[in-house]
């Protein structure tokens, strides 16, 4: 099968997806990549024999196409509009992250009558009254349509049950966690630090994050044996916050390749995740950092949220905690003490539990 990989956005900036595309490639298929593509993100993906790489367009970074996007709406719509014809054209199933690329796929189907399947993988849950006048009209196409899937993926069991309330879908939908496989961390276990490193992956700073609890906890905390470091992007205005704290248990990097994250998992002996309450799209969360965090056998620590709340399920997984409690939260970190066999633990429960491979053969739904 020729299968297209198409998103108006980076979808190989996603973790998961590499995965996806090994399981499809293992299967004998050709896949090609057409996406908007940033230099500085990852490099898993190479050309082969049975992988082609076509790049709507091309960014710097990510900020480069922020600014970018903000341009000439109708032209980029337009060439979009041809880049998924010639997807269509050439290939027996599209499999995209965006109900943008949807809409033209279920606009092309009405008068292209070639077998196509489309599968539909949501990373982000889609808030109609966030949407402009233009994405709603679009987004409202698409649920009307929405039943000419051929599957639709969900990374959360609250997001899939949402996504059917939402769109009255009725084809085959399943589950397929951000996860990944596990590390070879266990090849690499540590001795027991004398000093304790707490790890926080990804933007922080935003108003969706417990920033300010735990710039209070990194206070309280700034006398004992623990750093607390923070790799992703940074505001200017974040930035200058940490350093006017002049907290000696800060340790902040720039954001990285993905691949180059596993130096920063190998040395810390906890994670964070900072996710507060603010909507669906973080009550509901689900992210790639931690089953990568579990992967490398490090216990999380998070907020009671419920879609975190629905994977951890037992002591060596972390903790979930209310993170308003701000005393607590220190007192947590504080007694918390790395614990080789506990690290093993997780590692095992990951490896026979939480691999993503126990969950690719959802792909198989698709018609062959």
């Amino acid at each position: 099968m020729r299968i297209s990989f198409v998103s108006i956005n980076s979808i190989t900036n996603i973790p998961s997806i590499r995965f996806i595309v090994k399981y499809f490639q293992e299967k004998g298929d050709f896949i090609s990549i057409c996406e908007t593509h940033y230099l500085d993100s990852n490099s898993y993906f190479k050309e082969s024999n049975n992988l082609k790489l076509e790049y709507y367009k091309v960014f710097k970074n990510y900020d480069d196409s922020l600014n970018s996007n903000k341009r000439n709406f109708l032209i980029k719509y337009f060439k979009l509009a041809l880049v998924v014809l010639k997807q269509i054209r050439s290939s027996e199933c599209i499999y995209t992250n965006d109900y943008q690329i949807l809409f033209l796929l279920f606009m092309f189907k009405k008068v292209n009558k070639k077998p196509m399947e489309i599968v539909y993988h949501q990373f982000e849950v889609i808030l109609e009254s966030k949407l402009n006048k233009i994405n709603k009209f679009l987004f409202a196409f698409v649920k009307r349509n929405i039943n000419q899937l051929s599957l639709a993926i969900l990374p959360e069991k609250n997001r899939l049950k949402y996504f059917v309330s939402q769109t009255n879908y009725k084809g085959e939908i399943g589950l397929i966690p951000n996860s990944c496989r596990l590390s070879d961390v266990k090849l690499d276990v540590r001795k027991v630090p004398v000093k304790k490193t707490v790890l926080h992956v990804g933007s922080v700073g935003g108003s969706n994050h417990y920033f300010d609890s735990i710039l209070k906890v990194m206070e309280i905390l700034k006398d004992e044996p623990i750093d607390f470091v923070f790799v992703g992007r940074h505001s200017p205005v974040i930035k200058k916050k940490f350093e006017s704290l002049n907290l000696p248990n800060l340790i902040l990097h720039e954001s990285v390749p993905h691949q180059k994250l596993k130096d920063y998992y190998r040395m810390a002996d906890m994670g964070l995740i900072l996710y507060k309450s603010t909507g669906v799209n973080y009550e509901f969360c689900a992210p790639n950092k931690l089953y990568e965090m579990w992967s490398h056998g490090l216990p999380v620590l998070g907020h009671t949220l419920v879609g975190l709340n629905n994977v951890f399920k037992y002591s060596f997984q972390g903790e979930l905690v209310s993170f308003d409690k701000v005393d607590e939260l220190a007192k947590l970190i504080l007694a918390y003490n790395p614990d080789n066999d506990l690290k093993n633990k997780l590692l095992g429960y990951f490896e026979n539990n939480l691999e993503i491979d126990f969950f690719l053969p959802l792909l198989d739904k698709i018609k062959k």
